[in-house]
């Protein structure tokens, strides 16, 4: 019969604080909460007067985002490079109009 150490037998738990949770998930802490009541992500721990998540069940959670889906790309289609550029076309520069020396004559 294998020992195991006590270290072995113990998961180490990492607490993350609000704080923490928004650096890794880009959301806002109403969003957050929301979600928390809906049951659409890890429900936080008290640990004395603190709220924390543990850390491997936010990471599990982003884990089990679906990869986002991108529309593929027609080989018949152009992107363009430059959507604003193309907006502008014809259209005078603004400092083109500052320095308007029709004006002057």
């Amino acid at each position: 019969m294998e020992q195991t150490t006590k270290d072995e037998a113990v998961e180490t738990l990492v607490f993350l604080s609000k704080q923490q949770v928004l650096k890794k998930i880009p959301v806002t802490a109403p969003t957050l909460w929301a979600w928390v009541r809906q049951g659409k992500f890890p429900r936080p721990r008290a640990i004395y007067n603190k709220t924390v998540w543990i850390a491997s069940e936010v990471d599990a959670w982003m884990q089990a985002r679906p990869h986002r889906q991108y529309k593929p790309i027609r080989s018949n289609e152009r992107v363009p490079n430059n959507k604003k550029a193309s907006a502008c076309e014809g259209q005078r520069p603004v400092f083109d109009l500052m320095n308007d020396d029709d004006d002057d004559a």
